[in-house]
């Protein structure tokens, strides 16, 4: 072909000299150079491609595996010292107390793509920097990244007694959820000559979609191999770059996370609402009918007592049949407490002693709305105490198991934010007469004071 063109060009150009003896003096030369790529070699470099592009996105993998577990520390440890429970108890609303948690970590996690795209920037990556619509396809796929992700390890927490452990737990489930499903897509696609590969293949990466690891490492590979068949068309004069942000690339990934993270935030606000959900896994056993005698007068006081009596009218605090089932991992319930009824009047100090294991912690649990009861209830000036609570911040004072405060502020600087929460007008002399009380006007961290001291502040809360 290039040949016939060259002669018909120089019979063309003779045409139009205008001497004919001297026409043959004038012509177009012609130099073929052929684009010796046969199929084997074609193989050969789309493999190595394709294991090239796999390294670069599990190293990216292996920097944003870190995100979720640094995310999950911090909340941990406010789950298990039950410094969450004593902000709810103060007046803060689960969706506040998630939105705010969400936004503060989504601000940080901005300021990390900012310093990858700067990098990516600085060292002229040609992956990810050669057009315009490629490095904005990799932001959006680092940002969904982080928005499905940060608000997914939220759903993580309450299985977890310790930050050690989610650290790790968090920072596994991300990386080897994201490396297992890369791999078994890359597996699967250079095995594609298999009859039936590609349909398994397909269905495999819809269903790998809800691991936000998958979507960030998969999209980077297409984004890679889109530009890869970019620069080998410019050799063949064709156009084969494809938009990064067609369904075929990365736009179903993005589309994925995004709805991933709503699920997530949605998940996570239900998960701390005043639910009572029905017991359909065990049976409620029966009360105890072998009681001591002040038990069961106490028991008689409480259940048959109405709101015109005077006994009733002088209980702040009241238990109800309060119990808890919880199911053991066998599948067999185990009672922790056991049709509890109790009353509190005013003034009076009242406190639960037994062997451990009895439902000390548990019952009081219950009283504080960390945790539902599985029937009966316990009322606070004759309403249920978790509305009461809600309602009336600072109706009830609790001074949780472990030190439920915040090591990076100090004791005034805590003692302000809670009567923040709680609504109290005069602040400053209420702080000021409880640092006195308990003998803390040091202005010193939480975290440098002595044990001792760390109790002292939780009490004044």
């Amino acid at each position: 072909m290039p040949s016939y063109l060259n002669v018909m060009n120089n019979l063309i150009l003779r045409s139009k000299v205008s001497q004919p003896h001297i026409a043959e003096q004038f012509g177009i030369s012609t130099y073929s150079h052929p684009f010796t790529l046969d199929s084997d070699l074609l193989s050969q470099q789309s493999l190595e491609q394709r294991i090239s592009d796999f390294g670069v996105a599990i190293t990216v993998l292996c920097a944003y595996a870190f995100v979720p577990a640094a995310v999950i520390l911090y909340l941990v440890r406010e789950f298990v010292t039950q410094e969450k429970r004593l902000l709810f108890i103060c007046g803060v609303k689960p969706w506040v107390y998630w939105l705010s948690t969400f936004i503060w970590d989504l601000v940080y996690y901005l300021i990390l793509i900012s310093l990858t795209m700067t990098l990516i920037k600085i060292f002229n990556i040609s992956a990810f920097n050669s057009r315009p619509l490629t490095t904005q396809a990799i932001f959006c796929l680092l940002f969904f990244y982080g928005w499905s992700s940060i608000p997914l390890v939220y759903c993580l927490v309450r299985l977890f007694k310790d930050t050690g452990t989610a650290f790790m737990a968090a920072f596994c489930i991300w990386l080897f959820s994201g490396m297992l499903t890369c791999i078994a897509d890359l597996m699967l696609t250079l095995y594609s000559w298999v009859p039936g590969m590609i349909r398994v293949q397909s269905i495999l990466s819809r269903f790998f979609l809800v691991f936000p690891s998958y979507c960030l490492g998969s999209g980077l590979v297409h984004l890679m191999r889109n530009e890869l068949m970019a620069d080998f068309g410019r050799t063949v004069d064709a156009d084969f770059y494809v938009n990064p942000f067609s369904m075929s690339l990365v736009g179903d990934r993005i589309v994925a996370m995004v709805c991933i993270g709503f699920v997530a935030l949605l998940a996570v606000y239900v998960l701390d609402l005043d639910l009572r959900w029905p017991n359909f896994f065990y049976k409620i056993p029966a009360g105890d009918t072998i009681l001591d005698g002040d038990v069961r007068i106490e028991r008689d006081r409480i259940l048959h007592s109405t709101k015109t009596t005077t006994e009733a009218n002088h209980d702040i605090l009241q238990a109800k049949n309060l119990t808890k089932c919880f199911r053991r991992a066998t599948g067999q319930s185990l009672l922790a407490v056991d049709h509890l009824c109790f009353g509190i009047s005013k003034g009076q100090c009242f406190g639960l002693l037994g062997i451990n294991g009895a439902g000390k912690t548990t019952t009081f649990k219950m009283i504080t709305g960390d945790i539902h009861p599985t029937s009966g209830d316990c009322l606070l000036y004759e309403k249920q105490i978790r509305h009461q609570a809600r309602e009336h911040p600072g109706s009830i004072g609790y001074c949780p198991q472990f030190d439920a405060v915040d090591g990076y502020l100090t004791s005034r600087e805590a003692l302000m934010c809670y009567a923040k929460l709680i609504g109290i007008v005069d602040r400053e002399h209420v702080v000021n007469m409880t640092l006195r009380k308990f003998h803390m006007e040091s202005f010193e961290l939480i975290a440098e004071e002595c044990e001792g001291r760390i109790r002292d502040c939780c009490d004044s809360f």
